[in-house]
């Protein structure tokens, strides 16, 4: 016998990982803007920009899997893949990997409604005939 879990279980997973993600990232966000730590003498190289901007970019996933879980679950996993294509070490930390877990969880659900998938158009015409 195998459990298979219900659409809405595995959108609602995705989400609370999404969610989870966006707030140990805002932490360290709020935490350098408030905090007194030294202005760096250093700029960010390319590749901490485009992190950075994969980062952004599955924070943008998060917000949109409330919407379109489907949506917000692709931009999630393509962020991820953007990281991993900037530097593939990122592979080995697990907090990176929260975007493409949650992202294959939402995906996974298929972004299928409570009352279920939209009849097409030739099923309605159908029904309507008989």
């Amino acid at each position: 016998m195998t459990m298979t879990w219900p659409p809405g279980a595995l959108r609602w997973v995705g989400r609370g990982l999404g969610v989870f993600y966006v707030a140990f990232f805002g932490f360290f966000l709020i935490a350098h803007l408030v905090g007194d730590e030294p202005v760096s003498e250093q700029p960010l190289t390319p590749g901490e920009v485009g992190i950075f901007i994969a980062i952004g970019a599955s924070v943008l996933g998060v917000g949109l899997a409330f919407w379109k879980a489907h949506l917000g679950g692709g931009v999630m996993l393509a962020s991820w893949i953007a990281m991993i294509a900037i530097d593939w070490h990122i592979v080995v930390n697990i907090f990176f990997g929260i975007p493409a877990i949650a992202g294959a969880l939402l995906i996974a659900s298929g972004g299928v409604s409570p009352e279920g998938p939209c009849p097409s158009e030739e099923a309605q015409e159908r029904a309507s005939r008989e």
